[in-house]
């Protein structure tokens, strides 16, 4: 079985837009963790994301249009 590398990096701020632009591509994927504050290195991710999820809990009229395996 092939070991696959794995690397990581801690960048912030605007800084971290031109790192990941630079780091792509060499790999398929590139996942970013900016954690919950509204920070700039939030604000930077998001502007060269292909992909954003958001791991927030549904409420309200969300919750209730979503299918019920999805929702729970």
């Amino acid at each position: 079985m092939a070991s696959e590398k794995l690397t990581c990096v801690q960048l912030r701020g605007r800084a971290a837009r031109d790192e990941v632009l630079k780091l792509a591509p060499r790999y398929q994927d590139v996942i970013i963790d900016v954690g919950r504050r509204d920070t700039t290195t939030q604000k930077a991710a998001l502007t060269i994301a292909n992909l954003v999820i958001l791991p927030i809990p549904p409420r309200g009229y969300v919750k209730r249009s979503l299918k019920p395996q999805v929702a729970q």
